[in-house]
């Protein structure tokens, strides 16, 4: 046996241990703890009389349900640790009775071979407690221990009826338009519709106690909408689940989103001829740039540090993230995302191993991040005013404009999004996120749904967190050219692009 002599105390009639003062009589209290609770002040907000009732949960007092009830009765409903509470009257009489009987606590004594045992015992529909006793005659007993044994299953169930019920009566689709949007970005009609999309991907309830499958799309919805951790998204009375119900739902609902058959029918890249031909005549009747598909960014969407290749998810702006590629169309509907990046690598890195690359025949425009090639235009940095090369950076800058206001909208109605909410996620999960979240921005511009834009202060400091691109001087451009036969060509058609946009605005 190896004794650690610093973690030991010898030949002491009185020692301290775990919160109690064991002696020869037995284990009780300790003084200052005691103490502590008589001086407990009385509790002004739900969070301190939740401390004090946390307290009792660790002693085994008499008829304690009973003395509490008072003060349990005042975190009826889902109220937060700041909203105040008036204790007086009963409630304040329950206070200063929970206080006795805590300091009264009875003092556990040790067993005496010689003397008789006895088990007393009660029980309810949840819950059953128990003292062992010993006594040597009926005036002297003592407490040698105690217990209580809570029926989680029995409780379990209970909660979950109380829940339904609660769910039940508090129908989301019953609140005013405004503010079912307001609160979960779709229109009332767009969730059902959205519950027909998902419906072939989910479990049917069962019985009555099972969500139904438009509370878990709505829990998820309110996720998406607003970044916020689950337990509070679970405590909204219209959902009424535990934490752990959410991020089931969450996980759910999501993959559901990511399935091929919602991805392909919601995320359309334009591939016939027909339908790249109105997506170019859009384009330019919009913006007046010819040719022109759809317009190609970055954006970081801020994730914790993963558990796995940390390093290919820091960004240089010190933060872990995804690079999220969107491709949009003049109407600002994604027609391509890949969130398979993590924020280390470069939005020109991104594009160049993306399979659309290899299909690209029509020009999208980018910002100068990009390298130029004849599929892919980029704008002249450097470009003097009033001149053909600045004119066209002017229209470009204006066509391009649209991917940035997507991006805003995009994140302005899903917050979980922005770089300051974090998605608490592995890259996989945070990738997913991000699918569904397009797929529902699809759906709610399709519909011209409204959506609340960001603070000043919101759209400020996503802006910061934000990694920006490195201007390419064009003058560094054509340097290159000699040597990069990709890059000749993309010269060679942006500058056709800049001859034939000069003489079209001299036409006018």
């Amino acid at each position: 046996m190896v004794i650690n002599t610093s973690k030991c105390v010898f030949g002491a009639s009185t020692v301290t241990f775990l919160g109690y003062t064991v002696s020869p009589e037995g284990v009780k209290s300790l003084t200052s703890k005691v103490q502590a609770i008589k001086d407990f002040p009385v509790p002004k907000n739900v969070k301190e009389l939740r401390r004090f009732l946390g307290m009792l949960n660790f002693r085994f007092v008499p008829g304690a349900a009973e003395t509490q009830a008072p003060l349990n009765s005042l975190l009826t409903g889902a109220v937060k640790g700041s909203h105040p509470v008036n204790i007086t009257g009963d409630a304040l009489i329950a206070f200063e009775k929970c206080k006795e009987d805590l300091c009264n606590a009875t003092l556990l004594a040790y067993p005496d071979l010689n003397s008789k045992l006895r088990v007393v015992t009660d029980a309810s529909d949840i819950a059953i407690g128990g003292v062992l006793q010993q006594f040597k005659d009926v005036s002297d007993e003592y407490e040698i221990f105690e217990f209580l044994e809570e029926d989680n299953k029995s409780k379990i169930v209970e909660d979950k009826i109380e829940r339904a019920i609660l769910r039940s009566q508090m129908d989301s689709f019953s609140i005013d338009d405004d503010e079912f949007i307001k609160r979960y970005r779709l229109s009332k009609n767009l969730v059902l519709e959205l519950c027909d999309d998902l419906r072939p991907f989910m479990t049917k309830p069962a019985k009555f106690t099972d969500l139904s499958i438009e509370t878990k799309i709505l829990i998820a919805l309110s996720f998406y909408a607003t970044g916020s951790y689950q337990r509070p998204i679970g405590d909204i009375a219209a959902h009424s689940v535990p934490q752990q119900t959410v991020s089931a739902v969450l996980g759910q609902v999501t993959q559901g989103l990511n399935m091929p058959q919602l991805r392909s029918k919601y995320i359309r890249f334009p591939r016939d001829a027909a339908q790249r031909r109105a997506n170019i005549l859009r384009f330019y009747n919009k913006f007046g740039m010819p040719g022109v598909l759809g317009c190609i960014d970055c954006t970081h969407v801020a994730m914790v540090r993963p558990s796995q290749n940390e390093e290919r998810y820091y960004c240089r702006k010190q933060y872990h993230s995804l690079n999220v590629q969107l491709i949009c169309n003049a109407d600002m509907d994604i027609i391509s995302v890949d969130a398979s990046y993590g924020g280390a690598s470069h939005d020109a890195f991104i594009w160049s191993n993306h399979p659309l690359k290899t299909h690209m025949e029509d020009l999208s425009t980018s910002d100068s991040g990009y390298p130029l090639r004849r599929y892919l235009m980029t704008p002249i940095v450097d470009a003097p005013p009033n001149t053909p090369e600045g004119y066209y950076t002017d229209m470009h800058v204006r066509a391009r404009n649209v991917i940035e206001r997507t991006i805003g909208l995009m994140k302005a109605r899903f917050r979980c999004l922005l770089v300051h909410r974090v998605l608490h996620y592995e890259p996989h999960m945070a990738a997913s996120i991000v699918n569904a979240c397009v797929i529902l921005h699809n759906i709610c511009n399709k519909a011209n749904v409204s959506v609340e834009e960001l603070q000043p202060e919101e759209a400020l400091r996503e802006y910061e967190l934000q990694q920006l691109t490195t201007p390419r001087q064009d003058s560094a451009v054509n340097s290159r050219a000699a040597q990069n036969p990709e890059l000749r060509e993309g010269i060679t058609v942006r500058n056709n692009l800049i001859d034939r946009l000069w003489r079209s605005r001299s036409a006018t």
